[in-house]
């Protein structure tokens, strides 16, 4: 039998100490003719009316701009904590009380996880970050994945993963191999745009450039590798560690031109068409580009951007417009 309080795993050995006369005792079953799965103490004040579940934290606020800070998504649905309920960290099972779809108390994490940042993957081998200690494994395809709050197969986790991805192992009840891995995707900042002034500065817009690695286009490149007009990001994993800068460039040649129409209009723009001149065939043509969701609408503010005015169109991680230049 496995033990449990409010703080989650115990000690075989520390079962019963600060244990208190009057806690309430909640026995798990597997099966109704079974024998007792875990046992879990709990003060009465934590044990409010309801129904007890053992949930999988998917996501939080912490990991989900969708989801506001009171709300957690786990693999029994979404929930809204408590008032009072602090949101339990992504990738932990939980014992809860509910009521509906609230959640009014936990009682602490029913079970071992382990958390990693990935560095390098090829194939299904993987270079991770864990307990602070650089470490190569063979990713376990058969513990079950999710990722963006949904099981994905193991074969396609190639397409998912990417350097600072933050990975979170929850152990089998055995404690021998995985029984799940929850893959989140790297943070990243907001877009800033080099000046030529990074060498001198150490900044690119409002990120510290030093001791930090940077990549441009897959390479490693030092400070003056930078280029006039890239766009730059801040990436981190989700605990705010493995930090580094990943730099996109822009050929401006492609994204210089004359504005011809925005869609639907100015005002909330999807997306842009400009002319743009081709040295092979020596001619203009329209080219669409779409606006990121990382655009700054203040760019659009002022009356410089109108149509039949030329301007440099900035492209950021996705491919799409964070920034507009004349």
């Amino acid at each position: 039998m496995t033990f449990y309080d409010n703080s989650g795993l115990l000690p075989y050995g520390g079962v019963f100490t600060g244990v208190q006369a009057g806690e309430i005792v909640s026995l798990s079953y597997d099966t109704a003719d079974g024998p007792a799965r875990y046992l879990q103490f709990s003060k009465p004040a934590q044990s409010n009316e309801g129904t007890y579940a053992e949930l999988l934290v998917l996501d939080t606020a912490a990991t989900s701009k969708a989801l506001p800070g009171n709300q957690i998504l786990t693999d029994k649905g979404l929930y809204t904590l408590a008032v009072g309920i602090a949101a339990p960290s992504p990738g932990t099972r939980i014992g809860a009380v509910t009521n509906g779809t609230v959640l009014t108390s936990i009682n602490g994490q029913v079970n071992k996880t382990e958390q990693a940042t990935l560095l390098q993957m090829a194939g299904t081998q993987a270079v991770l970050v864990r307990n602070g200690a650089t470490e190569s494994i063979n990713l376990p395809l058969s513990a079950t994945w999710y990722h963006d709050g949904v099981k994905v197969a193991a074969a396609g986790l190639a397409s998912l993963l990417s350097r600072d991805s933050s990975v979170v192992f929850g152990l089998s009840p055995s404690g021998e191999g995985y029984e799940y891995a929850l893959l989140y995707d790297p943070v990243y900042s907001a877009p800033q745009v080099a000046n030529s002034q990074e060498i001198h500065t150490m900044k690119l817009g409002t990120i510290d450039l030093n001791n930090v690695m940077l990549s441009r286009a897959g390479d490693l490149i030092a400070v003056n590798g930078i280029k006039y007009l890239d766009v730059g990001y801040d990436v981190t994993d989700i605990w705010g560690g493995n930090r580094y800068v990943e730099l996109y460039p822009n050929n401006i040649s492609d994204t210089l031109g004359a504005i011809e129409a925005y869609a639907p209009n100015r005002f909330s723009p999807v997306s842009i068409q400009i002319s743009v001149y081709n040295d092979t065939t020596k001619k203009f043509a329209s080219k669409t580009f779409a606006f990121s969701s990382e655009f700054l609408l203040s760019d659009l503010a002022g009356t410089y951007f109108q149509v039949g005015e030329y301007a440099i169109l900035l492209l950021g991680r996705d491919g799409k417009i964070v920034r507009m230049m004349i």
